[in-house]
């Protein structure tokens, strides 16, 4: 048993030094003829002298590889010999490829809060693709948008007549906007410690050191405690469009129309850039307090590759009873709870949104409007005349047909109208 077991093992030997062989076979060049030992020197069929064998070419370690194939290319050259790719291209199209490195206690910390549903966040929270220093952005592929921030309007202080006059210039804002084109008004409360403090007690005399100490633990509880909300309004509008620069044209006219529109109602709309529209996200996503250092002259000399890379946190978890309807989310250092109002009654007074925003919280009301083609409009409006008026003629044959009068509407809380049968 144990000879076979030899025999077996010979053979395979013998067989992978076969193969050894005909990989470092020569082939004469005088007669073809192939020789399959390596160290022979003449030809064995006709004596020629054979070609020395050639050694194998070392590489260096650090020696520089394709990115695509692999293979080993000399340094600084644009194109792979083996393949033939553009290597500056390739090395850009393996880094997005290759999945972001986080930290041992970002990981550790996500492990913990959320286990396995921890989401990286990039577009879904910075809510763009491309920031420009301009401030245009590119929020999804073929759609740009601008930022302006504006002044508030005294409408609460107005008499009636002006708040009526004010109401009109708003409605004619909106109809400023036509379809395909998008706009929303955020009405943002941001937290901004108080640097303000006092000292009470002079700091002379002979109790000087007791007045230091005390003035010093009143301006650590006044740092402590003194919190106050900076309220910014802003009017973002989005177009859609093939380029960057078809974009710009458009965009630029809907910033001149909303700026003229605003100023009838003596609110300033200033134009935000791309620094300052950034750091508007980085401080409702990661915190005003939080340090933030975009700067273009230098984003192309950094690891972070977009300008969304300094806006968005290092990650955000949904808890585990809102995964579904995803309307808590929890950041580092940050709970956000969203509240969407979906429909609301006609008596709904103006001043809804003003005790909503006096709340001493961090909050960000946002008002979208996607405008519809008059034509579109009216023709729903039409379809909805229609389906009223066959349910109320199916409502008028039901009621002959039972013997009632179908000129009597029924009323609203089910019961018997006043007169009515």
């Amino acid at each position: 048993m144990f000879g076979k077991r030899k025999a077996k093992a010979s053979s395979a030997k013998g067989s992978k030094k076969g193969r050894k062989a005909a990989n470092e076979a020569r082939t004469c060049v005088f007669c073809g003829e192939e020789v399959a030992d390596p160290s022979a020197v003449y030809c064995p069929a006709c004596g020629a002298v054979m070609p020395k064998p050639e050694a194998p070419k070392e590489e260096p370690e650090d020696a520089e590889r394709c990115p695509k194939c692999g293979a080993f290319i000399d340094e600084g050259a644009p194109f792979c010999p083996a393949c033939g790719c553009n290597v500056a291209v390739a090395k850009k199209q393996a880094e997005r490829a290759a999945a972001p490195k986080r930290k041992k206690k970002v990981d550790k910390e996500l492990k913990r809060i959320a286990g396995e549903q921890a989401v990286l966040c990039t577009n879904d929270l910075a809510g763009f693709e491309l920031m420009y220093e301009d401030g245009l952005a590119e929020s999804v592929e073929g759609t740009f948008s601008r930022t302006l921030e504006l002044t508030d309007v005294s409408y609460e202080n107005e008499r009636e007549d002006q708040q009526d006059a004010i109401f009109d210039k708003l409605c004619s804002l909106h109809h400023f906007f036509q379809s395909p084109e998008c706009y929303q008004l955020n009405l943002v409360n941001v937290p901004r410690t108080t640097r303000r403090v006092e000292r009470y007690l002079p700091e002379t005399g002979a109790n000087k050191d007791m007045a230091v100490s005390y003035n010093d633990l009143i301006e650590q509880k006044q740092r402590e405690g003194r919190v106050e909300f900076e309220r910014r309004n802003f009017l973002t509008f989005s177009v859609p469009a093939a380029s960057a620069e078809q974009a710009a044209v458009r965009l630029r006219a809907l910033r001149e129309g909303a700026t003229a529109q605003l100023a009838h109602m003596e609110s300033r709309a200033t134009p935000l850039d791309g620094l300052e529209r950034a750091s508007l996200i980085h401080d409702l996503l990661v915190g005003p307090g939080k340090l933030f250092t975009l700067d273009y002259d230098k984003l192309a000399k950094t690891k972070k590759t977009h300008v969304r890379d300094y806006v968005a946190p290092a990650w955000a978890v949904y808890p585990p009873e809102e995964r579904t309807l995803r309307r808590t989310l929890q950041m580092p250092g940050i709970f956000a709870k969203t509240l969407h109002i979906k429909d609301f009654g006609s008596d709904l007074q103006d001043s809804a949104l003003r005790q909503i925003r006096r709340l001493p919280v961090p909050m960000n009301i946002s008002l979208l409007f996607q405008p519809q083609k008059k034509s579109k409009m009216v023709q729903t409006v039409r379809q909805n005349i229609d389906v009223t008026q066959a349910e109320m003629q199916d409502y008028a044959q039901a009621v002959g047909k039972s013997g009632g009068d179908p000129t009597l509407l029924p009323p609203r809380d089910g019961g018997q109208g006043d007169g009515g049968p």
